[in-house]
């Protein structure tokens, strides 16, 4: 009896510290999760909206090049160390702050690499007579476009969604606007 009255204590304790937890996943959704839903939504709205604004105003020769330019980025981002990001989840929310710059430096010096690597292409493209100006875009921004994207991880790890659906949303109209422009 001694023990039923024990294991019933137990178990009322547990079902406590259920509740309080999907109570507190609760209150979590209502302030973080419509950020994230609604910036995920805006997100999918301006990529329908980029596709038709690219169909309508390039040819399908320019459009495929846009595409190969935009794959020839994601061959040159490892350079950039993309997946070092998920340091910045792991350690942030230990109190590691100082991670975010320690990582800064070593996507900007590995994505200076890759353009310096790039520069060389473009200099035996140009010697060649062939087209060189694509890479050459590229080599230019390829640090500032890769290296600068750490704010996503580490806003993920410091739980700032409104922040980070925000830079979100601005960073899309401004992709939005360059293409329209």
């Amino acid at each position: 009896f001694f023990i039923l009255i024990i294991n019933f204590m137990i178990l009322k304790g547990l079902t406590n510290k259920v509740k309080s937890d999907s109570t507190r996943i609760i209150t979590h959704f209502k302030k973080d999760g419509i950020w994230v839903f609604l910036g995920r939504v805006f997100l999918m709205v301006k990529s329908f909206a980029m596709s038709i604004l690219l169909t309508r105003s390039l040819s399908i020769e320019n459009y495929g090049e846009y595409r190969l330019l935009l794959s020839y980025m994601g061959v040159f981002a490892l350079f950039s160390l993309p997946e070092a990001s998920q340091i910045l989840i792991k350690y942030v929310p230990r109190g590691h702050d100082n991670a975010l710059k320690a990582l800064l430096n070593q996507r900007i010096k590995f994505s200076i690499i890759a353009s310096l690597i790039l520069f060389c292409y473009c200099g035996y493209l140009f010697y060649e007579g062939e087209t060189w100006n694509t890479f050459f875009i590229i080599a230019l921004f390829l640090p500032f476009y890769y290296a600068f994207n750490l704010f996503h991880p580490y806003l993920i790890a410091k739980q700032n969604f409104k922040l980070l659906n925000q830079l979100f949303v601005l960073r899309s109209l401004i992709q939005l606007l360059a293409v329209y422009v």
